[in-house]
């Protein structure tokens, strides 16, 4: 192990291996553009840090590239300015932690995170007023098995449309393709960017034991499929315009979260809104929300607490799934059930409604019970969210708080964990995503560099379509109802989308 110390403007220029630590020394830099494309590996990584968290700042308009393998850059503060090309994290097994972001003067992303292993953790972003997305996650050909844990982002206003997210995991255009991102133990406080907080465009992603409070928005599955909502703590303090949990996509499941004191109306902010799928509907329309499970999900005093079958742009096609075990409590007037629903062909099993207004209820959803029935002191609030410490931990250094394994392994663990959880009858329906076909992967493969020689003279559709793989183009085709595809490889599968 080597140690050096320099000037956050010099870091780039150093000649660094495997295990070596760059102490990083007190000062400002403005505008600085920063390449960091060094060699670690996963047991002896390259750790780049302030000597004292906290003294680093890094003012006006910031570009940092991440390209190198297993380099952890640590507490530094981004403020009074804005990004330039924003934070990158490329390569392999990178991490950002520790770090204080406040941007107030250009547009976001603040920090965008690629395939394959790479971290953002134990950072805060705060009062950043501009546009943008302020993490996101971007999609590649290959699969991300990116991490976004420990983080605190606080304080958001308004924006005015789409944009606005606080998280975003993939965009439309590559939807159908696996992310296998996690977002875990973060904490959203008043982050009211826009109607999608937590806005999920990939698939096979996990959202996992976050807390969200005080937040006009929600936790959207918005396009892709096969994605896990679970454990997580929605505390909206009856604030106006806050949201709960949004479903499109098929497989999707939602376990085990708690839904409190939401007061956004009673279409898309809801408790838990279900969407109706729109035919034919391009990727960056309305998928149906097909073979859910929304699974023991608390429902504690919103305004409204479920709309089945909300639809936007002409939907019809209904959701369907299973809704079962899930408990509602209130003890006002207001409606379980949302008059703007247009049904579903959802089963509904072993639901408890401890309420006085059902609302629009579908004939088979169950019965009421009164409020007093229900002991709302069983359900230990303390068990769902962020159970963790979130945000900056300047006291320790960043290598105490290691996985200790890949981030693809951490992945791999919790969603056995969780399907676990859920028990052999509730998972019936999802566990499908845990098996890829080995010959579909095989023919991804071989036909890769074929599509990676061609990409520069493609359209955007085209590109878009040869970054996803075999499995996911015979799913757009079964979706846009075209014939004869299911023997087709990679080539012939773009042309046959393309032509229809």
């Amino acid at each position: 192990m080597r140690e050096f110390t320099a000037t956050i403007d010099k870091v780039g220029s150093l000649k660094l291996q495997a295990g070596d630590i760059v102490w990083v020394e007190n000062g400002t830099a403005n505008n600085l553009s920063l390449t960091l494309n060094f060699s670690g590996t996963f047991a002896n990584r390259i750790n780049i840090k302030a000597r004292n968290p906290g003294q680093v700042v890094l003012t006006g308009k910031v570009k940092i590239n991440i390209t190198g393998q297993y380099i952890t850059l640590a507490n530094l503060v981004f403020k009074n300015g804005g990004v330039q090309n924003g934070i990158n994290i490329k390569g392999t097994g990178n991490r950002i932690t520790g770090c204080d972001f406040a941007f107030n003067s250009s547009d976001a992303p603040i920090v965008s995170l690629y395939a394959k292993n790479n971290r953002l953790d134990h950072c805060i972003f705060h009062d950043f007023t501009k546009s943008g997305v302020w993490v996101e996650v971007k999609r590649t050909s290959a699969t991300d098995y990116v991490l976004i844990d420990h983080n605190i982002f606080r304080n958001r206003n308004p924006g005015s449309g789409n944009g606005f997210e606080t998280i975003r995991i993939g965009t439309s255009g590559n939807s159908l393709s696996n992310s296998r991102t996690t977002v875990w133990n973060n904490l959203f406080e008043k982050c009211n960017g826009e109607l999608e907080t937590i806005s999920n465009k990939s698939c096979e992603n996990i959202i996992y034991a976050n807390t969200i409070t005080s937040t006009q928005g929600t936790i959207t599955l918005r396009h892709g499929n096969r994605s896990i909502v679970a454990n997580n703590k929605m505390l909206q303090n009856s604030v106006s315009g806050s949201g709960g949990i949004r479903v499109y996509g098929e497989e999707q499941v939602v376990y085990n979260n708690l839904v409190k004191q939401v007061n956004g109306g009673d279409t898309t902010k809801t408790g838990i809104s279900i969407g109706n799928g729109v035919k034919g509907a391009p990727l960056n329309g309305y998928a149906q929300a097909k073979n859910i499970n929304v699974n023991q999900n608390y429902l504690v005093n919103n305004k409204c607490d479920l709309t089945i079958g909300l639809s936007k742009d002409g939907g019809t096609l209904k959701p369907s799934g299973k809704f079962q075990n899930n408990i509602v409590y209130k003890t006002t007037k207001d409606p379980v059930f949302s008059s703007k629903g247009t049904g579903s062909t959802l089963q509904y099993v072993n639901n408890k409604y401890y309420a006085t207004n059902f609302g629009k209820n579908p004939s088979d959803a169950g019965k009421l019970s009164k409020p007093s029935d229900f002991d709302i002191n069983s359900i230990d609030e303390s068990k769902f969210g962020a159970t963790e410490e979130v945000g900056l931990d300047w006291t320790n250094i960043p290598e105490s708080s290691e996985l200790g394994v890949e981030v693809n392994i951490f992945y791999d663990q919790l969603k056995s964990q969780i399907l676990s959880e859920m028990g052999p009858s509730s998972v019936s329906k999802v566990k499908s995503f845990e098996k890829i076909d080995e010959e579909e992967e095989k023919e991804e493969k071989e036909e890769a560099d074929e599509s990676n020689d061609s990409e520069d003279e493609e359209d955007e559709d085209e590109i878009t379509l040869t970054k996803m793989t075999v499995k996911d183009l015979r799913i757009l085709a079964k979706e846009r109802k075209l014939k004869n595809y299911s023997k087709l490889l990679k080539k012939e599968l773009i042309e046959l989308i393309l032509k229809n």
